[in-house]
């Protein structure tokens, strides 16, 4: 499913999956710098997402608001797999109840991803877009067997709406990292 939007990294990644969530907002098309803001973002930038991170993570967001988001999912179980000028690429697999470091893939980290596959374990793959003005984020997550599947659904069901806030804070604080930056550049 790619959304009425032509093929994306996201979908070489990960063709197929059980649960996903998407999220966007428009961005004015002249912002040139949207995916570098995505990945510079810091905890300053998103107070909302920030405050409910440090809430459930029981203090795992750095006490210091100039840290980078991504920062918190590199050191866990998610490695960058693709970067360009238009999407930012992340994957990861988790275990339930792991806290296992990134696992590294070899060679092509988007082949490799794709054909991972050990047991008890959830393959989740997660992008931000920009095309045509509009930024979005979109995360893809499938169990690699029936233990996984039903630990992480009922994980899902529970972080579902609070999640959907996250990615807008998340959204929205890119959004605001980009028109600073543009406005700080010069010639602007």
């Amino acid at each position: 499913m790619t959304r009425g939007r032509s093929l994306t990294v996201l979908d070489r990644a990960m063709p197929e999956w059980t649960w996903s969530e998407y999220h966007s907002l428009r961005v004015p098309p002249h912002h040139a710098n949207v995916i570098e803001s995505a990945e510079a973002l810091q905890w300053s930038d998103a107070p909302l997402f920030r405050q409910i991170m440090r809430t459930v993570s029981l203090g795992r967001v750095p006490a210091d608001s100039r840290n980078r988001v991504l920062e918190l999912f590199t050191d866990g179980p998610y490695l960058r797999v693709h970067r360009d000028a238009e999407e930012l690429v992340y994957a990861g697999l988790l275990r339930p109840r792991d806290h296992a470091a990134p696992r590294p893939f070899e060679g092509d980290p988007l082949a490799d991803f794709r054909r991972a596959a050990p047991p008890r374990t959830v393959k989740v793959a997660m992008n931000f877009l920009y095309r045509d003005g509009v930024l979005s984020t979109e995360t893809r997550c499938q169990a690699t067997d029936v233990f996984a599947d039903r630990a992480f659904a009922l994980y899902w069901f529970a972080i579902r709406a609070g999640s959907g806030l996250i990615r807008r804070s998340w959204l929205r604080g890119i959004r605001r990292r980009s028109r600073r930056s543009d406005a700080q550049r010069p010639g602007t």
